[in-house]
């Protein structure tokens, strides 16, 4: 999990200008904390950077997802590296002339892989406990002791698969490994932790669904693991077993997973993310009764600007000063993420 500076210092290379084009609320306090920092600092757009500017002066500009095509609207000939301003990297994929020679960087808060990690712990307890059920019978007015009988397992006896192992994918499988519960990992190309099992590739993957208790996926999405959740992935695991989603809703095939709940082979699902976002009024999944859905919120985004200025400011130093940034803050054009 990246790094964060426990404060604050003035930023380096000072005379090296930022932009940033950003779309929200908290467009002020990025701008008002760079200059802080001792920099000089171009909003797009705004008076002071009309379309057709050239900002020979800025070698690293902050990017918002309704800015894709800032450089068809103004010019940075010096430009080395585009700073995302949040984890997600999919509107940049999707502008191939923002390739090399331009670095782009992501940013993911120590905070926020700390808040997907108990998230997932959380959906796994509810679904390993029969919540859902004593919810209905909480309902119903009944106390009912036997929801767990003969079903019960116990955390050691519960296996949970994580698929993916990157930033957020790495912290969830370490707390269900230091929680007791039997974790084993799936990626595309070998991964191994300590005390884990590790299966990759598609010819492993499902002797990897075959074991599992609650399938836990964590996946960047491209388009190799989009649906990756299909029908064939569902009948692999045992029948019983939970899917977990808070990566990004394209990863399960939905008509899919409501085939596999509504035929009793999937006990439940629990759903941070769906496709599309929001689902239409009347979709299937809104009113399942064994799918918990969420709109997008594991990991509670936070308002602290200053953590996450805090990674980019310390990626933009070890950027121009020529030192290495952490790979999983940086996107791989040849792995699409």
């Amino acid at each position: 999990m990246p790094g964060a500076p426990s404060q604050l210092a003035p930023a380096s290379h000072p005379e090296s200008a930022v932009l940033i084009a950003k779309n929200s609320k908290s467009l002020s306090t990025w701008v008002q904390l760079l200059k802080e920092r001792g920099l000089r600092v171009y909003v797009y757009p705004s008076e002071q950077v009309p379309d057709g500017t050239v900002l020979p002066d800025v070698e690293f500009a902050y990017l918002g997802a309704s800015y894709p095509d800032i450089l068809e609207k103004i010019s940075l000939p010096n430009l080395k590296a585009i700073q995302c301003m949040g984890a997600g990297v999919n509107f940049v994929l999707k502008r191939p002339d923002l390739n090399r020679p331009y670095r782009v960087f992501r940013v993911i808060e120590p905070s926020r892989c700390e808040r997907m990690a108990f998230w997932n712990l959380w959906a796994v307890l509810n679904c390993q406990r029969s919540c859902e059920e004593y919810r209905k019978r909480q309902e119903e007015g009944r106390w009912d002791p036997s929801v767990e009988v003969g079903r019960f397992k116990d955390n050691r006896e519960f296996n949970v698969g994580v698929m993916g192992l990157g930033s957020l994918g790495a912290p969830a499988a370490e707390l269900f490994a230091k929680n007791g519960y039997k974790v084993s990992t799936w990626t595309r190309s070998r991964r191994d932790m300590p005390g884990i099992k590790s299966y990759a590739g598609a010819e492993e993957l499902e002797a990897f669904l075959g074991q599992l208790d609650a399938l836990v996926v964590l996946l960047a999405l491209t388009p190799e693991t989009q649906g990756i959740v299909n029908a064939r992935a569902l009948a692999a695991l045992p029948r019983g077993a939970y899917v977990i989603n808070a990566s990004r809703g394209k990863m399960v095939v939905q008509d899919d997973l409501i085939a596999a709940l509504d035929s009793g082979h999937l006990a439940g699902a629990v759903l941070d993310v769906t496709d599309p976002e929001p689902l239409p009024e009347g979709h299937p999944l809104w009113r399942h009764p064994r799918v918990r859905i969420f709109p997008h919120r594991a990991t509670c985004a936070s308002e602290d600007v200053a953590e996450s200025l805090a990674v980019t400011l310390d990626t933009r130093e070890k950027l121009l000063s020529g030192k290495p940034v952490a790979s999983e803050l940086e996107l791989n054009w040849d792995l699409g993420y």
